[in-house]
């Protein structure tokens, strides 16, 4: 073989494999390419899925201490918008926290206040769950509640409630080893100069508020008043523990009121004042 058809040879050879490597390279390239964009069409999917079960891209602030995106917290967190809580037609606080999922709202046997019982946890005075009204907690330093005569509140001035269930010591101490729920008022920015109603219902039950902001020396004023009466239910008891007592034949007493109603009547009065300034020096 001639010097000639040996390098014609080898230049097809050499070119041969150039041309697969190339190749083998743009396919690679590719499939890289295809894979990520699969992996960025999954990511969407998957924030898309997100925001059709939790409803937006919603910040919450007591999983850490500062606004995170709710999907990103380290916690199990719900929040209830005001406009949530118009849709729903809740009245009270306990009408909107008993619609969200693991969290149940009973009466205590003792005060017969609202108990927040987050996933199952539960007792007669309720220390577990700590309560936070922006960002401040409610508790009684007795039994570490919210106090023998809390009845929760009504929802108009309420902007948002931010929900954790599960334990939130690590950030806000013993107190909230079941559960956070914290309440945020609504500021200037939420109310259109002067918002007022009233309400009716059963078991003679009469609301009224009334909401105003307005600019004083600087400072963006935020003024609620909220007033609630009820009878309440008023169920028949036949029997109660003092009935058994009083049935005792070595020392019979009739101290007893039952059978007679249940006295569920509350007259309820909130009020609130909120200052807020861009620049306060």
């Amino acid at each position: 073989m001639s010097t000639h058809k040996c390098i014609l040879k080898y230049l097809k050879l050499y070119l041969f494999f150039s041309f697969s490597i190339l190749y083998l390279s743009i396919v690679t390239t590719f499939a890289v390419a295809t894979e990520k964009q699969d992996i960025t069409l999954l990511a969407n999917n998957d924030v898309q899925d997100f925001t059709l079960a939790f409803g937006g891209e919603d910040f919450v602030s007591i999983a850490t201490g500062k606004p995170l995106a709710i999907h990103n917290a380290p916690a199990v967190a719900s929040i209830v918008s005001s406009s949530d809580i118009r849709a729903m037609g809740a009245r009270t606080l306990t009408d909107v926290l008993e619609t969200i999922p693991g969290l149940h709202v009973s009466l205590s046997p003792i005060t017969n206040g609202t108990t927040y019982l987050i996933r199952g946890i539960h007792s007669d005075y309720n220390p577990h769950v700590l309560l936070l009204f922006n960002g401040t907690p409610i508790t009684s330093l007795l039994f570490g509640n919210r106090g023998q005569a809390w009845g929760g509140m009504p929802v108009e001035n309420i902007a948002r409630i931010e929900i954790i269930r599960g334990p939130g010591s690590a950030i806000y101490g013993a107190d909230a080893f079941a559960g956070v729920i914290n309440i945020i008022s609504k500021t200037g920015d939420d109310i259109q100069g002067t918002e007022f109603g009233i309400r009716g219902g059963s078991f003679n039950t009469r609301d009224a508020w009334v909401l105003n902001e307005t600019q004083l020396a600087g400072f963006d004023v935020a003024t609620s008043l909220q007033i609630q009466t009820t009878n309440g239910h008023r169920e028949i008891i036949e029997g109660d523990f003092q009935t058994f007592i009083d049935s005792n034949p070595e020392a019979p007493t009739n101290a007893s009121l039952a059978p007679g109603p249940t006295n569920n009547q509350s007259d309820r009065i909130d009020a609130s004042v909120n200052l807020s300034k861009n620049k306060w020096l």
